[in-house]
């Protein structure tokens, strides 16, 4: 019985928390009553028409000044109050692009499709429409949504140029691992015809902008050269495991070791080569030829011992 009227009271208080949010928001038309307008109106249940009039209040708000619909939709995801960015991100996402709030939708439809796709703040996980988004932030110049849009791609096991496509885009704007991405199809052809030398590009590219995996692929490249390319190769290998690649560590252990055996052999051979030489060249002491002595004589098979304790037959 406690339990039961407990959830009762409870429910009588977030009724009124909803109603109260839905008076400042018709009152004052801010971002954060009207926010909150539609946040408690779905946790209520609310009518479709009270939800819908929620929706269009904070559209309303978030449109009227964008800088400060994506300031607090910034403060509530550093709170982890997902549920309440969750009722930002939809209008942030669809105000009109215009010069001045380019930044802030591409931010904000970027953010959507995280949340679609995770199934964050009370959204159903939904691949197609999270798609939907990262491209609107990738045709906005958001780096991370093509770079996403790509990834939906990549974890479907597709080898779709379009997904070549949404890396390259992605990196043309600076995202480091877009680059990383778009090398490795490069590199392999997938999807589209393999091109090792652009590949290497972009490899340094990710590389210079501090992603350690493209250090480890480029070393490993450049280690299949002569000898130049390869003390080359053995840069990015060290440049990937200061920036915490775990390959490139490992192959330079595994470069010391080999060093270390090819110089202990080079060792044995010269020492090796050091005793011939001092046989070869070192005087010898003469020594004295030693006087050969005449074999001792050998009896006549054909004569026969005589036995001294035998008794000869006088005749």
């Amino acid at each position: 019985f406690f339990f039961f009227f407990f959830l009762m009271g409870t429910m009588e208080e977030d009724f009124e928390r909803a109603e109260k949010q839905q008076q400042e928001c018709r009152t004052m038309g801010s971002l954060g009553s009207c926010t909150r307008y539609l946040y408690w109106s779905q946790m209520v249940k609310a009518t479709t028409d009270v939800i819908d009039d929620a929706k269009q209040r904070l559209d309303a708000a978030c449109s009227g000044n964008v800088a400060e619909c994506l300031r607090v939709t910034n403060v509530q995801l550093r709170r982890n109050k997902y549920h309440l960015a969750a009722a930002t991100l939809p209008p942030l996402c669809s105000v009109p692009a215009t010069p001045s709030s380019e930044f802030a939708k591409s931010w904000g439809c970027y953010n959507l499709g995280v949340f679609q796709q995770q199934g964050l703040g009370g959204f159903k996980a939904d691949i197609v429409a999270a798609s939907d988004s990262f491209q609107k932030a990738c045709e906005l110049k958001h780096s991370a949504g093509c770079l996403n849009l790509g990834l939906v791609y990549l974890t479907s096991n597709s080898t779709s140029p379009e997904m070549a496509n949404w890396f390259n885009r992605g990196c043309d704007l600076g995202n480091s691992q877009a680059c990383f991405n778009y090398a490795h199809i490069l590199q392999h052809g997938n999807g589209v015809p393999p091109d090792t030398e652009r590949a290497a590009e972009l490899y340094e590219k990710a590389c210079e902008s501090e992603y350690p995996a493209a250090c480890h692929n480029l070393g490993v490249e450049l280690s299949k050269g002569d000898k130049p390319m390869r003390e080359r190769g053995k840069l990015y290998f060290e440049r990937g495991c200061k920036l915490g690649s775990e390959s490139a560590c490992e192959y330079l252990k595994e470069l010391a070791e080999y060093k270390k055996t090819k110089l202990l052999q080079k060792q044995k051979v010269e020492a090796a080569n050091a005793d011939t030489r001092k046989t070869l060249f070192t005087p010898q002491q003469p020594q004295q030829q030693q006087q050969q002595q005449p074999p001792p004589p050998q009896q006549d098979h054909n004569t026969t011992q005589t036995n001294t304790n035998t008794k000869t037959d006088k005749t």
